[in-house]
C-alpha cells in the first residue's frame, strides 16, 4: 500500500504560491499600463509632445469662440486672444481643470461658451500665452512656463 497523504498545517500548496505571484504581477503591470495612458492621454501637461510642425498640429477644439465683444476689460482681451490664436490656446492645458467638469478639450475651449468670462485661470492663462508670443517665446517655452506656474494652483 502507498503512504497516505496528511495535510500539512499552514502551509499552502505550491500552486497557490505562484498563483498568488501571477496575480500580484499582473496588478503591476496593469498599474504602470493605466499610469503611462493617463500620462500621455493629456497632451497640454508636457512640454515635450510639441509639433514637429506647424502642419502636425491637429486642432481638438472645433467650436467656434464667443465674440470678444460681449466682454470688456481683461475677460475682453482674453477672448480676443482666443479669437486672434485659436492655435496657440488650443495647445495648452487649462489648470482650472474644466476638461473634468466641463468637457473641454483644452484651453480654447474655454472660450466656445463663458466659462472663461468667469474664470480667473482661463483668463490669465491666455494672457500669459499672449504675452510669451509677443516676447518671442516658442510653443515649448509657453507650455513649459504655463504647467509650471498654474500646476501648482
Amino acid at each position: 500500500m502507498g503512504k497516505k497523504k496528511t495535510p500539512t498545517k499552514g502551509r499552502k500548496p505550491a500552486r497557490v504560491k505562484r498563483r498568488g505571484l501571477q496575480v500580484a504581477i499582473l496588478v503591476a503591470v496593469l498599474a504602470l499600463a493605466a499610469g503611462a495612458w493617463v500620462y500621455t492621454s493629456n497632451p497640454g501637461r508636457s512640454a515635450n509632445d510639441e509639433p514637429k510642425s506647424a502642419s502636425a498640429y491637429v486642432r481638438r477644439e472645433t467650436k467656434a469662440t464667443l465674440s470678444p465683444a460681449l466682454f470688456v476689460g481683461k475677460i475682453g482681451t482674453a477672448y480676443q486672444i482666443a479669437q486672434d490664436m485659436p492655435d496657440l490656446l488650443d495647445q495648452l492645458y487649462c489648470y482650472c481643470e474644466c476638461d473634468k467638469h466641463s468637457g473641454h478639450r483644452s484651453l480654447l475651449s474655454c472660450y466656445t461658451d463663458n466659462h472663461a468670462a468667469n474664470c480667473d485661470v482661463c483668463v490669465n492663462e491666455a494672457l500669459d500665452a499672449s504675452r510669451m508670443v509677443k516676447q518671442g517665446y516658442g510653443m515649448k517655452e509657453i507650455r513649459r512656463e504655463i504647467d509650471r506656474k498654474y500646476s501648482r494652483m
